[in-house]
């Protein structure tokens, strides 16, 4: 009854036969509605959660993120924030999210141009690996953009 099936509906799926006059006889003594009612409840307490979690991520990793230095752990929690909001993870169904075209190249320059901002201002050497190795970086990124499409 949680997913809302009438007493029909319900009948219809049990692998035994039985009646809609004993399913309704069920419901009223285990009080189907009343744990429907809790259960939605439940479930609109869980959403509002969710999304105060979402914004206090969101909030600590701009805060990471206006740091002058963030360091290494600092910066992987900003990314692995932003990879899953980036995703909805923890948005509900897929039926709930409205869909999304996501600009993936300009994502992937955006986070290239930061890496770069960081390695420049903490690890000129690690810049420079970046800067040898940019075209393996961009042909996996374009491999695993083809993978997810």
């Amino acid at each position: 009854m949680v997913d809302g099936l009438t007493l029909e509906q319900v009948s219809a799926r049990l692998p035994e036969k039985v009646s809609i006059t004993t399913l309704s006889r069920w419901k009223q003594d285990g009080e189907w509605d009343e744990r429907r009612q809790e259960w939605a409840k439940a479930q609109g307490e869980i959403k509002r959660d969710s999304l105060k979690l979402r914004q206090k991520l969101v909030a600590r990793a701009l805060q990471i993120m206006e740091e002058d230095r963030p360091g290494p752990q600092e910066l992987y929690a900003a990314s692995a924030i932003a990879s899953r909001l980036g995703r909805g993870e923890g948005q509900g169904t897929a039926a709930d999210k409205p869909e999304m075209e996501l600009d993936r190249p300009a994502l992937f320059l955006e986070d290239l141009k930061f890496v770069a901002k960081v390695l420049k201002e903490t690890d000129p050497e690690g810049l420079k690996v970046v800067a040898r190795n940019f075209e393996t970086i961009v042909a996996r990124f374009k491999a695993q953009h083809a993978q997810t499409s």
